[in-house]
């Protein structure tokens, strides 16, 4: 009795994010787009319904990390003008060793250096990606774009 209301309580909040939530968001899900088979939300409404919650969930969790590497397949790590991370972009070579005094008082240097910028951190752009993320997955190529 528990696992069934369980079970129609996730069913129920996938419906709703699927009508009311999915189309106003903007975009698909990666790995539909990318393969032409079936939405997340459609494949975890899908094994839900099948084998209940806490079957259901490891099936979605492994859709979702297809979709994940799908996604960072698709989208560049670091797009311009995107996801800026709060600092400002200046090389860290900067002529900075003889300033002292007011005349170099809100330099480059300054902005750069101690600040927990990217010249402390060690490399430019340095990706967010975890290792997790860098294994092989395979995902199929879309078939019907193939037969047009």
């Amino acid at each position: 009795m528990r696992q069934a209301l369980l079970d129609r309580l996730a069913l129920w909040a996938i419906r709703t994010y699927q009508l009311h939530l999915s189309p106003h968001k903007g975009f698909t899900c990666a790995y539909r787009h990318q393969t032409g088979c079936r939405s997340c939300s459609v494949l975890g409404f899908r094994a839900i319904r099948r084998y209940g919650l806490f079957a259901g969930l490891p099936v979605l969790q492994q859709r979702l990390e297809r979709c994940s590497v799908a996604y960072q397949r698709t989208v560049p790590v670091n797009p311009r003008g995107k996801n800026q991370a709060g600092f400002i972009d200046l090389s860290c070579d900067l002529p900075c060793s003889g300033c002292t005094g007011l005349n170099c008082a809100g330099s480059a240097c300054d902005a750069v250096s101690g600040c927990g910028g990217p010249c402390d951190r060690g490399r430019w752009g340095a990706s967010k990606r975890s290792s997790r993320a860098d294994k092989y997955v395979y995902i199929p190529p879309d078939r019907s774009k193939q037969n047009r």
